[in-house]
């Protein structure tokens, strides 16, 4: 048992032998009490010594059987609230240091998300061929999703998916908690009318918003020139009926998936309007 000492309290030992060094009345031992362990445990408080015979023992912290001892002086108020003031701060200083330790981390994510957004913007070599940029932003784009499936978003750590819609023309990045799978945020990219759709593009503009990085490479890609396979064409007249270009065949022609684009001749071709080339091959 431990006698009802409390933290704070100064003891003294009550055996006639020498079972510690520490527990022998004839040694003239006082202990000051910094911890109560359970019950259970034999040796279930933690002393540190203050009065002992031998000098080098003064300091030094033991594990004792509260059995032994006896109080000599209850700890005082002002003793209690320095202890607690004391483990407190000892606390917090451990706090500091994780959360220190926590922001370094952050800051470094960051900033390698941040670089691989520019990194082949800074190296790209100026081009008049609108398709050659759009290829490499698309690259670029490939990229950074691939490299940042999970990022630091407000404090939280997450998960980063992607729901795309094609006919909508929307990209919808999600975060959810690493450990918990709980949704913490979301980030909409939605093509502009105008625009032609490419679900890379769309991810890295949505991914963007998500951990707040600079996206205007992406916003301000070029648009396509021409038709390439693998683009999804409409016909200008009926927009809702999409085509899907599979291949080149002959100069300044191309295989349209279900259609015969030679029998249809030169109107047919000039009024398709690319709307996606999410699959082109450029």
């Amino acid at each position: 048992m431990t006698n009802n000492f409390q933290i704070g309290d100064l003891i003294v030992g009550t055996e006639e032998s020498n079972r510690y060094g520490i527990t022998c009345k004839e040694y003239g031992v006082v202990g000051e009490v910094v911890n109560i362990y359970s019950d259970n445990l034999v040796d279930n408080i933690k002393i540190k010594i203050v009065e002992h015979r031998d000098a080098h023992h003064i300091g030094k912290t033991f594990l004792v059987n509260g059995e032994h001892f006896e109080l000599k002086k209850p700890a005082s108020t002002e003793a209690k609230i320095q202890k607690i003031t004391q483990e407190f701060m000892q606390e917090k200083e451990t706090l500091n240091k994780a959360m220190e330790t926590y922001d370094k981390n952050t800051t470094k994510i960051l900033e390698n998300l941040k670089s691989v957004a520019s990194e082949t913007k800074t190296e790209k070599v100026e081009t008049t061929n609108p398709n050659k940029t759009r290829k490499e932003t698309i690259e670029v784009a490939k990229k950074l999703v691939e490299n940042n499936k999970q990022v630091v978003s407000k404090c939280y750590r997450v998960d980063v998916t992607y729901v795309v819609n094609e006919e909508k023309r929307t990209v919808v990045a999600i975060g959810r908690g690493y450990n918990s799978g709980i949704v913490r945020f979301k980030a909409v990219a939605k093509c502009n009318p105008n625009d032609v759709f490419n679900a890379h593009i769309g991810k890295a503009i949505a991914l963007g918003r998500l951990v707040d990085i600079d996206i205007t490479e992406f916003v301000e890609v070029p648009q396509p020139v021409g038709i390439v396979a693998g683009q999804e064409v409409v016909l200008g007249l009926y927009p809702t009926q999409r085509y899907k270009v599979v291949g080149e065949k002959g100069f300044g022609k191309f295989n349209v998936e279900g259609v015969n684009v030679r029998s249809k001749g030169w109107e047919f071709e000039k009024n398709l309007v690319v709307v996606s080339d999410t699959n082109a091959n450029y």
